[in-house]
């Protein structure tokens, strides 16, 4: 934005995280410190947002500074704070809602636009890595500490986004079935078929953990389509690794 001309004065950035922010971790606190700068701004004003799910019913601020000032705004939050679908309850303006995934390899290259690698090269260092960015960030990591970094983004996700937020008990069976779909990857499966597999397993609490991992972006899931009928075929579908990186560093290390 600044290389096309926008003046660093027309920008509001505040990344929750830190601890300078520490005081405005409340709707009040922020809406007051964010409307007093954006009085003596000029228009068009921009205001970044990071991680707000941190400040106390942000939704509160964000609603009152859409409402009261002619701004761009622009939020990040972590999955296992919010889902998608709760967005649209919260926000009473419009909002165009990004999902965030890992690197494309078209994306990937772009970080790596100074290395003399051939794109073969390249292709095969991404599909064993995958596209994680902070693998791709520095050429410092070799395989064995970037799957270290791969699981411990894994064990993050498994632990806060599906097992807090969904409340998990059963955690090593949730493993399993993660497992077993990086075993089976592009194979069509169902929710009995695990079961099956894991027996004796309810069908229904395998379905209730395959739609977590899937809100939480692990795993993603291809219907099976009836081109003649026209139809969604609804007992067999395929389901692929949100990231090649993780079904390279080993799904064995998945059980812990």
């Amino acid at each position: 934005m600044k290389e096309e001309g926008v003046a660093s004065k027309q920008i509001i950035s505040i990344n929750f995280e830190s601890m300078k922010y520490y005081d405005l971790r409340t709707s009040l606190a922020l809406y007051t410190y964010v409307s007093d700068l954006l009085k003596t701004m000029e228009s068009p004003a921009y205001v970044f947002f990071d991680e707000i799910q941190i400040v106390e019913k942000w939704e509160e601020a964000v609603n009152s500074l859409f409402l009261d000032f002619q701004i761009d705004m622009y939020i990040t939050i972590s999955n296992s704070q919010l889902l998608s679908s709760e967005l649209s309850t919260l926000l009473t303006g419009r909002f165009i809602h990004i999902e965030m995934q890992v690197l494309s390899f078209t994306e990937m290259l772009g970080f790596r636009s100074d290395q003399q690698e051939t794109q073969a090269n390249l292709l095969w260092l991404y599909i064993r890595r995958g596209g994680f960015p902070v693998v791709h960030l520095t050429d410092n990591y070799d395989e064995k500490a970037t799957y270290m970094i791969i699981h411990d983004i894994f064990d993050s996700i498994v632990l806060r986004d599906v097992v807090q937020r969904y409340k998990i008990r059963d955690v090593e069976l949730l493993r399993r079935i993660l497992n077993f779909i990086a075993e089976t990857v592009g194979s069509t499966i169902s929710a009995k078929r695990i079961a099956d597999y894991f027996t004796p397993v309810d069908p229904a609490t395998v379905y209730a953990y395959l739609e977590a991992l899937q809100c939480s972006y692990l795993i993603t899931k291809v219907n099976r389509f009836d081109i003649k009928q026209k139809r969604v075929l609804k007992t067999q579908s395929k389901y692929y690794l949100a990231d090649s990186g993780l079904q390279h560093a080993g799904v064995d290390r998945f059980s812990g």
